[in-house]
């Protein structure tokens, strides 16, 4: 058994702390009690951020630390913590109740239950992401937009199970969302993207829809239209799309689009780059990938870069 000394320079050398920060560093295995003596030795510090991404922890670790957990947390990133379930998700939301940002990518093992109950305690969500986990559904979501009104930052990336009947939870509940990444979301019908355009609010400054092989021109048409503000847009592999969507949505209703993937969509040809050279976001694109798009005139990036001023990037998706 280690000292009392060699366990203390084992906790300092596994953590970083910094501004009310607690970053757990190893990526081994550690004791069932290393964070609830990680959190008593930092406990005078008010712990308001605590980062334990790709880390082994399991929910034994978080039964042990339950009582010290930070009742002023508001910052919690477990991304990659594969081995923890519902019974950590709970007792998050009994004990970290001023929690505004969750990350939980990777996780195969949480479950709408745990979710729903989390939602219902931490109302002060703003950012969440729940990248990759399979197993939530609808459920989920629609506790989020029931509970959680004011998040900004939602990532559904890889979630099979949310269909189009939670969009118009999304796009009437959340007034403040600027990010949505519905990444690889394959099986959302077009359904989804009309209802989201619907919303009063149009705040978004950020779509990723890549993959997402039902969008039709006439929802980007409408999309475009609702959220003018948009930043970010990736249509990569949105292979019901045609030149429409550019012409009469991108081209036409975007003034400040910083980002455009048009990978892999076969169906755009050359109208949607005339379009685009003769739009605002000429002046405002700084990434354009269309590689793929067969139709269009094969251009060097020199002559890319020459057609958009600011352009910098030209092949985003790989």
């Amino acid at each position: 058994m280690l000292s009392k000394t060699s366990r203390v320079s084992f906790l300092l050398n596994s953590t970083q702390f910094c501004q009310q920060s607690l970053h757990l560093k190893v990526h081994r295995t550690v004791s069932k009690t290393f964070i609830n003596r990680a959190l008593q030795y930092f406990a005078n510090n008010d712990i308001t951020d605590l980062n334990f991404e790709f880390t082994p922890l399991s929910d034994e670790h978080f039964e042990a630390a339950a009582d010290v957990l930070p009742k002023g947390l508001a910052q919690l990133n477990l991304n990659g913590c594969r081995e923890i379930s519902e019974r950590t998700i709970m007792i998050i939301g009994k004990q970290c109740q001023k929690l505004n940002r969750l990350e939980l990518y990777w996780n195969c093992r949480i479950t709408d239950f745990a979710m729903k109950k989390l939602a219902s305690s931490c109302k002060d969500l703003e950012y969440v992401n729940l990248s990759g986990c399979k197993y939530l559904s609808d459920q989920t979501v629609v506790a989020l937009c029931e509970n959680c009104p004011q998040i900004r930052h939602l990532n559904l990336t890889r979630m099979p199970k949310v269909t189009e009947k939670v969009f118009k939870n999304i796009a009437e509940s959340l007034s403040q969302l600027t990010y949505l990444n519905l990444y690889a979301d394959a099986d959302l019908s077009d359904n989804s993207f009309r209802a989201l355009a619907q919303s009063p609010f149009g705040k978004l400054t950020f779509l990723d829809f890549c993959g997402c092989k039902h969008i039709t021109d006439q929802s980007v048409i409408a999309l475009t239209d609702r959220y003018k503000e948009l930043t970010y847009l990736n249509l990569t592999w949105c292979i019901s799309l045609t030149d429409k969507a550019i012409v009469e949505g991108v081209a036409k209703h975007l003034t400040k689009l910083n980002l455009l993937s048009l990978f892999g969509i076969v169906t755009i040809t050359d109208q949607s780059m005339e379009a685009m050279l003769t739009s605002p976001i000429r002046e405002t694109l700084e990434t354009l990938d269309i590689n793929g798009c067969r139709e269009i005139t094969q251009k060097s990036e020199e002559e890319l870069k020459g057609l958009f001023p600011k352009l910098r990037v030209v092949v985003f998706h790989s």
